[in-house]
């Protein structure tokens, strides 16, 4: 008789405490389900909206307006790029590149400019020298504010295209 109470008591405790425990969980995945259903609704009615012609017409202005907008000179910055890139050693690491357009004298000028952090100073210089020294560029700059610190060098060095 006394194992049977025992017995007893012990389910009584195990599905009170998973009761507990459960029914938060229940609540909240019945509260999601509401809410993912009522979403569905919403974005079920917008497609079914006759406003289809509008979104066409407002995506064939945007794509004459491009088009309208000329690029330069087709200038393969992807080549650059490359070329520049493949020279860079492990140890520095480019965080961004901007590339600039301007026209110098009747002739086009393309500038990339890297923005990043390179492990040490001496990987750096040799970096620029590399650059300097493949004479694919005509000027290769960095900043001596660039090389103010020993290790993790911040820098901004700005490549000037022939």
């Amino acid at each position: 008789m006394r194992k049977t109470v025992v017995s007893l008591l012990f389910l009584l405790v195990v599905v009170i405490s998973s009761t507990v425990f459960l029914l938060p969980s229940y609540i909240l995945t019945t509260f999601r389900e509401n809410e993912t259903k009522d979403q569905l609704k919403t974005l079920e009615n917008l497609a079914n909206k006759n406003n289809r012609p509008e979104v066409i017409k407002g995506l064939d202005d945007i794509n004459k307006k491009i088009s309208s907008v000329k690029i330069g000179d087709d200038f393969a910055y992807y080549d650059l790029l490359q070329k520049i890139l493949s020279e860079k050693p492990q140890s520095v690491h480019v965080a961004s590149i901007i590339t600039q357009e301007k026209i110098d004298k009747d002739k086009t000028v393309h500038t990339v400019q890297l923005n990043g952090i390179s492990d040490t100073r001496d990987d750096l210089v040799n970096y620029k020298s590399v650059l300097d020294a493949s004479g694919k560029y005509k000027e290769v700059y960095l900043p001596i504010s660039s090389l103010a610190s020993e290790t993790d060098v911040e820098f901004v060095m700005n490549i000037e295209t022939i």
